[in-house]
Formats: C-alpha cells, structure tokens, sequence
C-alpha cells in the first residue's frame, strides 16, 4: 500500500497533540526488531533515519518512540479526507496518506509548478 512516509507520525500527533514540536519516530515491526516506518522532520533533524532499529535510537534521550497504530491511521485518513473535500473540490483520495489535487488555475497566485532546469 503506498503511503505518504509521514503520515504515520503525523496520526499519531493528532491524537497526541502534546507530541507536536517534539521528534517523534514510529516503529513498527515484532520486537525486538522494531524499525523505524516513519519520523517528523524534528527527528530528521536530529539525524534519524527510517529503517534504524530501537537499540541504534537509543543515543537520542528526546527522541518520542510510538509503534505504529493501525487503528489511528485510518481515522486520521478520514479525517483528513473530510477536511480536504470541504475546501477542494477536486480531490482524489487515492491511498492512506496521498491524494492527488487537480491545481489548475493556480498558476497566477502561486507561480508555475514547473521549474526551469540549470
């Protein structure tokens, strides 16, 4: 199933609001080989990669570790798919975590999407 590398992450900080602004990692997997499926950009920064496993996120004491919750994720999947069709109109939800966005027109408030290559 395809899936946004994020979302996970963000499912569970939007049933753990207090998370945000802190780095999270999310593990999935049967211990003790737990590995890291997604992170914020907070834990990237710190330098944690997807794939590491528990013991090797020991080094970061800041670090939030969540396992994956295949309860939440879907909830926050509808949640969004609600959101997204009350200001989109042309939305396809076409996985958990992705949908595509039909942006035509847009161009003369926010430029074109395509970028001049060096």
């Amino acid at each position: 199933m395809p899936l946004h590398s994020d979302f996970p992450v963000e499912a569970i900080i939007r049933f753990e609001p207090e998370l945000r602004g802190r780095p999270v990692a999310v593990l999935a997997g049967r211990p003790p080989l737990e590995k890291v499926v997604a992170l914020n950009e907070k834990a990237r920064q710190m330098g944690v990669e997807a794939g590491a496993t528990k013991s090797q996120l020991e080094a970061w004491e800041d670090l939030v570790l969540r396992a994956r919750s295949e309860l939440q994720e879907p909830r926050a999947n509808a949640r969004c798919s609600t959101v997204r069709s009350r200001f989109l109109a042309e939305v396809e939800d076409t996985a958990p975590g992705t949908v595509l966005l039909n942006l035509a027109g847009l161009e003369p408030l926010f430029g074109s999407a395509v970028k001049d290559c060096p």
